[in-house]
């Protein structure tokens, strides 16, 4: 190896790599005596591999050498066995051709002495070691040498379509022939069986088999000697080669190796030395761009350290490599520093670790995140709503390394959204209410009061008919309760308060549920044998039980266990229970479960507003409502309400006369929108003894009002009509017609009109559905009231 002039080696910098001068060059010459390269410790330690290549190298050689040599000697001992096997059979052609001509005429003739001349010539001949000769009717006429056994009549037919049949007989060097006789005109006369000699043929293989291995062993050693050779041209400038590529290998990329090889290694050697030319300027490249890389980082590292906005960088696993002192300050934290130790992963910091797997997967599809919201939870665990955008950061060759992400703190912003849209949804409700409440009462009232009226008109021997009717009406009275309980959530109905014994109203609900729902779902009652009462509507508190246990037969679908459990807390307070052993619910679910419009079933199948109107009822009767569950472990809801003991009893005041017909007189307008109620409510109040006008409207009304006031006593006023409105109607009443009693029908509560307005003065309230003898009762009372 020499230097060329211009310089020595140097130390290297910084990396603590050697780095020699760029004007310094070092060329390796092959052939070199003395200190050649080759001779080096370097070298030497590369001999055994060196020399496990060439050995690789010849055996590979050697095993082609070997099959070509085998493929010769193969295919030249099969032709000549081939050649000499045809031979054969061209010779038993001839002798069968001769055979044919000598005993042809004695077989045509049945002459035994010219069959036996004839064959006896043919056996004569070397070779033949056996000749029989059969007829057509397979009889052996002649056997001439060695015993054989007698050929089957079958197989010797078989050669007048496929011509000689040839066999070598097992165990022996002997080759049969079965051949067909003519005469004449190719006249079948007979068959005939030659065994041949196949010693000559043996002897001829085992020559032409010593021959072609002696030629293939002379081809391999030849073939081995040339490919040593060439190996042998090989070997130096490999050795040359590897040489550079060590000290390559080791930093100096100076190296520069004769060119002076044969091609293809005259190329390699040539594209070598470009290779360490490029591979020092691209060294030298690479430091200047190290040094704009670390001023481009120290420029980011300020960016990312006073930025105002939450930032990070992660790791695909989940790892948290990096943050910003805003996003520390974001989750609770001092530092970076103090986040970076302790959050352990990613998914710690999400309400629910499975949305973070799910924006990883997206995340990878779309290689980033644009304005995606997020819910997280800070250091304390208090929710934080968030924004996110992140993009995937993969390396040079292609392979995802982590992600990048920006966050924005929404949380004030979804607080105040959320408590809009809480306020919108009650709106919603209460005018889903309003909208349904008039026409659903004035379609039970119609009902209710049609079932009354069958039921005075039936004999008193028609019991079965008399209890269908009353099965109307008890439904009627049940579904005029979910109205109620609709409009109480809504605020815009009344409850009535009644004193309830709650183990009555859960075997009630016990009862019907078991007669309903799924029978693999047991229904089991545990009630405290202390009777607990409290106060509240019946049909709502029934409305509660029953919508806990719908969703509870809806929780097992497989089967299971509904319980209701009733105790006494203490002289003040009652518990009831409501389990189940279903699928239960997560975290997730039960943050939200008393929400407005929230559901987990299907669209279509709930509405999401029935345990919001269980709280809504519960809250309003004093009590308190809660839910326990866990996936998998069914669920519990728990109420507790104020309890009441005989002393405080407060009883719904009974009618009067109630389950008795209610009569009177008196002149009446009916004033209602639906045409049908109107037609019930005159026919009813007709057979009451009163004289009813009925109007559909407000106009209506006060147009028959203008005509003739004095004619009636009372105007019975349904408040939800098209027009000018029940309201509006009353405060024309009340300009022209002073003097006149109102009563008002509606399905809303009494505070639904301004009491402190004068011209809305009314005398009298009937809540809709209305029962002909609350109806009756309440005219009476009016214009009796009117009388004193």
């Amino acid at each position: 190896m020499g230097c060329r002039p211009g310089g020595t080696w140097a130390a290297g910098g910084g990396d603590g790599q050697p780095h020699p001068p760029r004007h310094a060059t070092c060329t390796i010459a092959a052939g070199a005596s003395g200190a050649h390269p080759l001779h080096s410790a370097s070298g030497k330690a590369m001999s055994g591999r060196r020399a496990t290549l060439v050995q690789r190298l010849y055996l590979a050689l050697l095993f082609i050498a070997a099959l070509v040599s085998l493929a010769f000697f193969a295919s030249t001992w099969w032709m000549e066995r081939q050649s000499l096997e045809e031979m054969l059979q061209h010779n038993a052609r001839a002798l069968v051709a001769g055979l044919e001509q000598n005993i042809g005429l004695g077989l045509q003739l049945e002459e035994v002495r010219l069959i036996e001349e004839g064959a006896q010539a043919t056996a004569d001949i070397p070779g033949v070691r056996a000749l029989d000769i059969y007829n057509l009717q397979g009889q052996r006429l002649l056997r001439i040498g060695a015993k054989q056994p007698q050929i089957a009549l079958p197989r010797l037919r078989a050669t007048r379509k496929e011509g000689m049949d040839f066999e070598t007989l097992p165990g022996s060097d002997t080759e049969r022939v079965i051949a067909p006789i003519y005469a004449g005109e190719r006249e079948l006369v007979g068959y005939s069986v030659l065994e041949l000699s196949r010693t000559s043929l043996t002897r001829a293989l085992k020559r032409a088999l010593w021959l072609a291995g002696g030629v293939s062993l002379l081809l391999l050693a030849s073939f081995l000697g040339l490919a040593w050779l060439a190996v042998r041209q090989l070997q130096r400038p490999l050795q040359t080669l590897e040489e550079a590529v060590e000290r390559v290998a080791g930093g100096r990329l100076n190296v520069d190796i004769d060119t002076e090889f044969p091609d293809p290694l005259g190329r390699i050697a040539r594209a070598f030395n470009r290779m360490t030319k490029a591979l020092a300027e691209d060294r030298s490249m690479l430091q200047r761009r190290s040094q704009q890389l670390e001023h481009s980082e120290r420029r980011y590292r300020e960016l990312f350290t006073h930025m105002p906005v939450a930032m990070y960088m992660a790791s695909m696993e989940g790892r948290l490599v990096q943050c910003n002192p805003a996003m520390a300050q974001m989750f609770g934290y001092d530092n970076p520093d103090e986040m970076l130790a302790e959050v352990r992963h990613m998914g710690d910091l999400y309400e629910n670790p499975d949305d973070r797997k799910a924006l990883i997967s997206e995340v990878i599809e779309r290689k980033q995140l644009i304005s995606r919201e997020v819910s997280l939870k800070d250091r304390a665990g208090n929710l934080l709503h968030c924004v996110l955008n992140a993009r995937l950061v993969v390396d040079d060759h292609g392979e995802y390394i982590g992600i990048e992400g920006l966050l924005q703190d929404l949380t004030q912003l979804r607080t105040l959204e959320s408590n809009l849209l809480q306020a919108q949804k009650m709106e919603m409700v209460g005018q889903l209410a309003g909208g349904i409440a008039h026409d659903f009462n004035n379609l039970l009232s119609i009902i209710s009061g049609n079932t009354e009226l069958l039921i005075r008109q039936l004999p008193e021997s028609a019991d079965k008919p008399r209890r269908h009717a009353e099965h109307i009406l008890r439904a009627c009275q049940r579904a005029a309760e979910l109205t109620s309980n609709l409009l109480g959530f809504a605020r815009k109905g009344a409850m009535r308060l009644e004193t309830i014994e709650v183990a009555g109203l859960l075997r009630e609900v016990a009862a019907l549920v078991r007669e309903t729902c799924d029978r693999r779902i047991a229904i089991e009652l545990d009630t405290d044998t202390t009777v607990c009462k409290v106060i509240g509507d019946p049909g709502q508190l029934h409305q509660v039980f029953m919508n806990l246990a719908i969703n509870a037969t809806h929780a097992m679908p497989n089967g299971g266990t509904l319980r209701f459990v009733s105790r006494a807390v203490d002289q003040h307070t009652v518990r009831i229970d409501v389990r189940d052993t279903g699928i239960g619910m997560d975290e997730a679910t039960l943050k939200h479960i008393f929400e407005p419009f929230f559901t987990t079933r299907e669209r279509g199948q709930g509405t999401g507003l029935g345990l919001a109107m269980v709280q809504g009822i519960i809250e309003k009767m004093g009590g308190s409502i809660a839910v326990a569950s866990k996936p998998g472990q069914g669920t519990c809801f728990t109420i507790t309400l104020p309890r009441v003991h005989d002393a405080t009893e407060q009883q719904r005041p009974a009618l009067e006369n109630e389950g008795q017909a209610v009569r009177g007189h008196g002149r009446i307008l009916l004033v209602d929108d639906e045409a049908l109620l109107r037609e019930t409510g005159r026919e009813m109040l007709g057979d009451a003894g009163f004289q009813v006008t009925t109007a559909e409207n407000g106009e209506q009304a006060i147009e028959i009002l203008a005509r003739n006031a004095q004619a009636f006593d009372v105007v019975l006023l349904d408040l939800n009509m098209p027009g000018i409105g029940g309201a509006e109607t009353l405060r024309a009443i009340r300009r022209q017609h002073d003097g006149l009693k109102v009563i008002v029908l509606s399905g809303y509560s009494e505070d639904t009109l301004d009491q402190q307005d004068p011209l809305l003065r009314y005398d009298g309230f009937v809540r809709k559905p209305y029962q002909f003898q609350a109806l009756c009762a309440e005219i009476k009372r009016v214009l009796s009231f009117g009388q004193d």
